[in-house]
């Protein structure tokens, strides 16, 4: 599954032309703008070969999602070389950020910690030890639970950018949002951010 610059993938279900996900396989995604598009790909797993694309549902518009304030069941057709490719059925739900807990939640999940969502953007490293040498590479602990980032780049490699997150950037610009803020919204580097606006002004003129 890929929203804008998240990407998620599944557990492996063997041995079935016809898989089902019984447990966990739940990811939560941050949705910036209804507008946001999602793209879902399903492939085969191949042990010594690159696994074999079976089908994807392109461009899946959110807002229809954000609508689920309940556990709702969407069937999406998958499509692979201009034919159908099956169907792929996904449960949505949309959660708000609010200090309080929804009544919807066992008591024993109210009262316990309270549940809060850390978002981290890395930004960048400076004055290092002339001594260490790139690539270098961050890891987070909260708790339990590890995450680390990518292995750094230098500063003037800028990884490609989402179409999604891009028109986005673009929009915001055009909203007269300074560079910053729309670096801190979408999460995109400055300049990535500074290439996305840039490439607007190029089509206005080509029009």
């Amino acid at each position: 599954i890929e929203v804008g610059q998240q990407r998620w993938q599944s557990s492996v279900i063997e041995k079935s032309l016809n898989p089902v996900w019984e447990h966990g396989n739940v990811v939560d995604l941050l949705v910036y703008e209804p507008q946001q598009k999602a793209r879902i790909s399903v492939f085969d797993k191949d042990r010594f070969s690159q696994d074999d694309l079976l089908g994807n549902a392109k461009s899946i518009l959110l807002e229809p999602y954000l609508k689920a304030k309940e556990p709702l069941d969407f069937v999406l057709p998958l499509q692979h070389q201009g034919k159908e490719a099956g169907t792929l059925t996904i449960s949505c739900r949309w959660f708000e950020l609010s200090s309080q807990a929804p009544r919807s939640f066992p008591r024993a999940v109210t009262k316990g910690p309270s549940q809060l969502l850390l978002v981290v953007k890395l930004n960048g490293i400076c004055d290092l030890p002339q001594s260490y040498k790139p690539p270098f590479q961050v890891k987070i602990t909260c708790h339990d639970h590890h995450m680390q980032s990518n292995k750094s780049s230098p500063p003037g490699q800028i990884r490609p950018v989402a179409d999604e997150v891009a028109d986005i950037a673009r929009r915001l610009q055009r909203a007269n949002h300074s560079l910053e803020d729309i670096s801190e919204i979408t999460g995109l580097e400055p300049q990535a951010v500074k290439l996305a606006v840039a490439q607007d002004c190029s089509e206005s003129l080509a029009k």
